[in-house]
């Protein structure tokens, strides 16, 4: 059968799990387009897949926080702050959007009452979001593209090569 059917190396999975949360941020982040439910709903599933990428990254979590008072690479450190900020205006975005739900929560009977100042909160963190995914997409711009060269022409990647099969 060949190399299709081989299972996916570490690399390429993280890889797929943070194309999707990408491509579901990207979703979420145009609630005009999809309309307040589907954005909501939408939103939902954005939780789940930053659970999993956080479930899948929780050694390099623990492993950089243990160390992060001692000798660490600058771009470390620099992604380290972007994913601590992240986290932050993620949790902020997630608990606001749930604080100003006009289709999901009221769909389950719940109807939080009607605030600008929390629809104010979630926009302000939802473009923060957005722009610090972008940041942390440019530090890991490198990774990205070697995983996928090594997907689309796996005979052309060298040994060691990030993207490779571990």
């Amino acid at each position: 059968m060949g190399d299709r059917t081989r299972a996916l190396s570490e690399n390429q999975r993280n890889w797929l799990i943070d194309l999707a949360a990408l491509i579901v941020l990207v979703v979420v982040y145009a609630p005009r387009g999809t309309g307040t439910p589907l954005h909501e709903w939408i939103s939902v599933v954005l939780s789940g897949v930053i659970v999993v990428h956080l479930v899948v990254h929780w050694r390099w979590i623990i492993d950089v926080a243990r160390r992060m008072f001692g000798r660490l690479h600058a771009d470390v450190r620099i992604n380290l702050g972007l994913n601590a900020a992240l986290f932050v205006v993620m949790v902020v975005a997630i608990a606001s959007g749930v604080l100003i739900s006009e289709a999901a929560l009221p769909m389950i009977g719940i109807v939080p009452p009607h605030s600008r100042t929390w629809r104010g909160v979630h926009e302000v963190s939802a473009n923060l979001a957005l722009i610090i995914v972008a940041l942390h997409l440019g530090l890991h711009l490198r990774w990205v593209m070697q995983v996928a060269r090594r997907w689309i022409a796996p005979h052309n990647a060298t040994p060691g090569d990030p993207g490779g099969a571990q």
